[in-house]
């Protein structure tokens, strides 16, 4: 086995109903701190037909940092939803090419009508469980 010391790492929790409620509740001002796009702040990727929300993490972080980024996303979430945060169970994913190894795309059926910074918008403006 050899590791890649390129790839990147993606820490982050599955959007669940709790989590999917929360984001909905975000207004204006804060719906830059979660975004689809890479960036400082939490961003939202689909993978294997769910939303993961958290943050990509350059190779070879150190494991000092982990917690730092552990924090950080908390102390986002926070921010975002008022104190109320959902429980937040995050993992690690590896990331292949810009995109979680576990992503799918989702059908172009039903993606046609979709925001591509908001997903859906009869559930918060994010992605729906399918």
């Amino acid at each position: 086995m050899k590791i890649d010391l390129k790839r990147r790492l993606f820490i982050g929790t599955k959007v669940d109903s709790k989590l999917r409620e929360a984001l909905g509740g975000i207004g204006p001002g804060e719906r830059g701190f979660v975004t689809k796009e890479d960036g400082p702040y939490l961003r939202l990727v689909d993978g294997d037909g769910d939303t993961y929300l958290g943050k990509i993490l350059e190779p070879g972080l150190h494991l000092d940092a982990v917690d730092d980024v552990r924090r950080n996303i908390v102390s986002i979430m926070s921010r975002v939803c008022g104190g109320k945060v959902p429980k937040l169970n995050l993992s690690f994913y590896c990331c292949e090419d810009d995109s979680l190894i576990i992503a799918a795309p989702r059908p172009a059926a039903e993606t046609e009508n979709r925001d591509p910074d908001l997903g859906d918008h009869d559930d918060g403006g994010f992605h729906k469980r399918y």
